[in-house]
């Protein structure tokens, strides 16, 4: 499994090489040339690279929080994802407060063009801010509501 722009660990046996590719071309190389899963960490701004790897995914994971800053970013964002004719766009909820229960601001600016909002929330914890810090995944902490929401996207996702 490739992780580009990304950090990763070795963990379980299972190497995860990260790559950092600087043009278009090295990008896709990988791309072309690696058989198995490849994630694509990358920015939500406008640059070869970012729409390489938007223009080549089978599935795109777009983190957003219900703020109008955020949607006006993503409404930014969505032009370029156009542009690229990305399929499979997933948004996800991401870095919610606890209490928050009201999306329906977010919900009507995404509901279209064929965009996914999944039904998994991620909600702010304090927790993903200190295993990454450790490097450690939420898998290895104790926050159990951390470890469902994670595991709830991944399911969602795959």
């Amino acid at each position: 499994m490739f992780f580009v722009n990304s950090i990763a660990a070795k963990r379980n046996q299972e190497t995860i090489e990260v790559l950092q590719p600087k043009t278009g071309s090295e990008l896709l190389d990988i791309i072309n040339n690696y058989d198995g899963h490849i994630v694509i960490d990358a920015g939500g701004f406008d640059n070869d690279i970012n729409r390489i790897a938007l223009s080549n995914a089978d599935k795109i994971l777009v983190p957003i929080s219900p703020s109008a800053v955020e949607v006006i970013g993503f409404m930014t964002f969505e032009t370029i994802l156009n542009d690229v004719n990305a399929t499979a766009v997933n948004l996800v909820l991401n870095n919610i407060h606890p209490l928050q229960r009201d999306f329906t601001d977010i919900q009507n600016a995404v509901s279209h063009n064929g965009i996914k909002l999944l039904n998994t929330i991620v909600r702010s914890r304090k927790t993903y801010k200190d295993v990454m810090g450790l490097g450690k995944s939420v898998f290895e902490h104790t926050d159990l509501r951390a470890t469902a929401e994670i595991e709830e996207l991944k399911n969602e996702l795959f």
